[in-house]
């Protein structure tokens, strides 16, 4: 059920058809296109000490594979940057350890998602595209 934010956001913005929403609270992406939850993801935000910017974004890099710029050049894969100094995306890791958090706190401060959900989202997002996080969707 898309709430009278997300309608309200997604009638206003016409040169997209995609839409991501991070919920802080629920550890969750929402992936929409056209107006319609395509998909739901389980990702971690910021641990405590950490933060994950609130706020709305777009996607402004696209990348198979970057090296952080904060954390030790650690890899991370299907990076879909949404801010311009390149500190913070959505992304998987090379490994699977991290994918039994997922659904928790646990970044240095991006949304992390499995692989295969990092796969999807990848060939699928454009750059451009409305990312809003926020603590808590209006239901």
């Amino acid at each position: 059920m898309i709430t009278f934010l997300l309608f309200f956001l997604l009638s206003s913005v016409k040169s997209s058809s995609q839409l991501i929403v991070v919920e802080i609270s629920t550890q969750t992406l929402f992936y929409f296109e056209d107006g319609a939850l395509i998909k739901k993801i389980p990702v971690s935000t910021a641990t405590d000490g950490y933060v994950t910017p609130k706020g709305k974004f777009q996607i402004v890099e696209k990348f198979p594979v970057v090296f952080s710029k904060r954390r030790n050049n650690r890899k991370l894969i299907y990076w879909l940057g949404f801010t311009k100094n390149g500190y913070y995306g959505i992304h998987a890791l090379p490994n699977d350890d991290y994918e039994k958090n997922l659904g928790k706190k646990n970044s240095t401060g991006c949304v992390r998602v499995s692989r295969e959900d990092g796969k999807w989202l990848f060939k699928r997002v454009k750059g451009g595209t409305l990312l809003i996080i926020t603590e808590k969707r209006d239901r």
